[in-house]
């Protein structure tokens, strides 16, 4: 849509409507998550690119245009503001990073996590000279179909449905679609209030229509998502309670790195306080104990750092669950020695869950996928100057096997930290009735990001219609119940030791039973289906159209 303003003075409004649409996006996120600004924050950039010329235009032209840069700047600028945080813990923990250039850092980052805005909206103006009208479904089916390949070549996978976690009457659709049917219909309203925006804008015949169907749309899911969601609600009133112990702690990485064997006594004592019987799962997050559970006791005593050491700390946890008659999972490493071809000592450290049962028996999860660059980092084996430049990171190795343990009263899942994130990860703890999803964010401060993994990991429980248990060092923990009703959930760096009763529902998704056939992603394959159909048929259509 045209302004009708002169060349200069046009460019500078659409200049400052892409800068206050990249900042808006941050705040569509927690821990701020605008979700109602949500359903119309798009549309100002869908206004404002300009349609293609007659003719199409050359790679140069189009290198050169000014709407090719205000994209980069939108997607930048945003993707800057949702991961600012991560410069916060680059200068904190890298000696060698100050801080300019972890915000150099940051700037690559949010290029390379751009490419999905930018191929959204570098595609617009072609979806518009094609498909006509008809861009109002393509483009939320493209942003489907991005979304979806990079959840496999991402680190960080960003859905933009994902906002609106917290409204469960809306984010019922996640259960039948996954979390690509929120993506798609977010855009989609979107769409159509731009569309008849520029209609308007361009003096066309402006199509309401589209309007009618968004808000049909809209309040379709919403309606049958509020009745879904009551009726959930009667079933889990009605269903079993599992007493969790939540646990949480107040200190920052920096102490916890300073005195990492004085955190054991934190974790410990709460659960030992515990009258026998009163609880039925102990949970302790990723990191909770500082001690490989899996070495043998250790023949010495002693303290270090001013605190005692623990001899046999796999016994104390095995001693205090038969104690207590309570189940404990525990977030700590497991380190495997073994021999090397040249006869040397060495080892594998495993981020894992350990669960003890009170009649003795412990049983191991090893993290399927190690984080890059936080447990370990990727081609230091061959590059081994990137270990002296990036010295904060581990070097974890990644397990082979999702085990599911088995309570007397539940059985667990525990995807480990950034696995819950993941659909496909954490759909292979097939059988489990209970997810907990122990996580150490204390590594990112008091910034967004506990906010951002908390959401992000929340959609599970919608997919699979079973709770999550959200254990987090220092936050934010919570439960997420089967139909996304979030309880028990703790603001960072508070100190928590509570006893929370989970309602163990296990509702049925369509989303789930497709996956048992390997049909999860169904939606997402639908969008990229009906786009390619869309583009193969709009050029007959055309034709057909000219010719009447």
């Amino acid at each position: 849509m045209r302004t009708g303003l002169p060349p200069a003075a046009d460019l500078l409004v659409r200049l400052c409507v892409a800068i206050v649409c990249s900042v808006v996006l941050a705040y569509l996120a927690p821990p701020v998550n605008l979700h109602w600004l949500q359903w119309f924050a798009y549309v100002p950039m869908m206004v404002i690119l300009r349609p293609l010329p007659e003719g199409g235009r050359s790679w140069l032209g189009w290198l050169v245009s000014a709407d090719t840069w205000l994209v980069v700047l939108y997607a930048v600028v945003g993707q800057s503001g949702i991961f600012f945080w991560i410069a916060q813990t680059i200068s904190t923990f890298e000696e060698n990073i100050p801080f300019p250039a972890a915000l150099g850092i940051l700037g690559l980052f949010s290029i390379v996590f751009s490419v999905p805005y930018m191929i959204m909206w570098w595609s617009l103006p072609t979806l518009r000279a094609r498909l006509g009208t008809w861009w109002v479904l393509a483009l939320p089916a493209l942003m489907v179909l991005i979304e979806y390949i990079g959840m496999w070549v991402i680190l960080f996978p960003y859905n933009q449905g994902v906002g609106q976690y917290r409204v469960p009457s809306t984010f019922q659709l996640v259960s039948v679609t996954g979390i690509w049917g929120m993506t798609f219909l977010v855009l989609f309203i979107n769409a159509a209030i731009a569309e008849v925006v520029l209609a308007w804008g361009e003096k066309r015949s402006v199509p309401l229509w589209w309007l009618g169907v968004a808000a049909g749309t809209w309040g379709a899911v919403n309606l049958w998502g509020a009745w879904r969601y009551s009726a959930i609600e009667a079933e889990l009133a009605e269903a079993p309670r599992l007493r969790v112990l939540q646990l949480q702690d107040d200190i920052d990485m920096l102490d916890r790195m300073a005195k990492p064997w004085c955190t054991w006594s934190y974790w410990y004592d709460a659960s030992a306080a515990l009258e026998p019987g009163s609880v039925d799962l102990i949970v302790w997050s990723e990191g909770g104990s500082t001690y490989p559970l899996n070495l043998p006791p250790q023949k010495r005593g002693g303290s270090r750092q001013g605190c005692e050491l623990i001899p046999d700390p796999a016994g104390e946890l095995r001693d205090l669950s038969a104690r207590l008659g309570a189940e404990i999972l525990v977030g700590s490493a497991a380190i495997e020695y073994y021999q090397t071809p040249e006869g040397r000592r060495s080892y594998r450290a495993y981020n894992s869950v350990y669960f003890f049962t009170p009649d003795g028996e412990v049983e191991r999860y090893d993290k399927l996928v190690p984080l890059p660059f936080g447990e370990y980092i990727p081609l230091a084996e061959y590059l081994p100057w990137l270990r002296e430049l990036i010295q904060g990171p581990g070097q974890f190795y990644a397990g082979t096997e999702a085990v599911v343990f088995e309570g007397a009263k539940a059985s667990y899942g525990t995807p480990i930290c950034y696995e819950a994130i993941l659909p496909h990860v954490t759909r292979r703890f097939v059988g489990s009735t209970l997810l907990v999803n122990g996580t150490l964010d204390t590594w990112f401060g008091d910034t967004a990001a506990p906010h951002q993994h908390a959401m992000l990991a929340s959609v599970r429980a919608y997919e699979l219609g079973i709770p999550m248990f959200r254990s987090a060092y220092t936050g934010v923990s919570m439960v997420v119940e089967p139909h996304g009703h979030i309880v028990a959930e703790t603001k960072p760096y508070t100190e928590v030791s509570r006893i929370v009763e989970v309602r163990m529902g296990d509702i049925p998704t369509v989303y789930r039973t497709l996956s048992a056939y390997g049909l999860q992603d169904w939606f997402a394959w639908l969008c990229g289906l009906g786009l390619i159909g869309g583009l193969l048929v709009a050029p007959w259509v055309r034709r057909r159209e000219s010719v009447q």
